[in-house]
């Protein structure tokens, strides 16, 4: 009996300059799999790996991001899921502006979404009434307690 294919596989990537790892001098071109995740990130900062995306993916935006275009710069609300072609993710991902929607697909530094309730309406709701309060104070009328 033998394996033909993990159920988890792991991370794939590209190497772009050699380098030794384990005891084995990894070269330019090759295509190496389950790197550990620290190493993988630094080692995708230094340039010496770049990690196989694919061409169009859905990514979910952790800061408000803008993309510039031939015609029109496209922009993009925080925790907004869009769209992005490779080129454009790879930077956003070693920027820390996107990551991943797919929960399998490869994370600099494993970083997750956390799973807790969503308080936008609620910081949306408290900012709004804090600028009325203002305006309120400006013109005169002073803001119930």
């Amino acid at each position: 009996m033998e394996v033909i294919r993990r159920s988890k596989q792991g991370f794939r990537f590209k190497v772009l300059k050699s380098f030794l790892w384990a005891g084995r001098n990894i070269q330019i071109g090759e295509s190496i799999e389950d790197m550990p995740e620290p190493n993988a990130t630094m080692l995708v900062i230094n340039r010496k790996i770049e990690p196989i995306l694919p061409e169009v993916s859905t990514y979910v935006c952790l800061k408000a991001i803008v993309l510039p275009g031939k015609v029109t710069k496209f922009e993009a609300g925080r925790m907004q899921r869009v769209e992005i072609r490779r080129e454009d993710a790879f930077k956003l991902l070693l920027d820390g502006s996107v990551i991943p929607e797919d929960p399998n697909a490869w994370r600099p530094m494993n970083r997750r979404l956390r799973g807790g309730p969503d308080l936008s309406r609620q910081k949306q709701a408290a900012l709004a009434k804090a600028d009325l309060d203002q305006k309120l104070w400006e013109i005169g009328i002073r803001p119930k307690k």
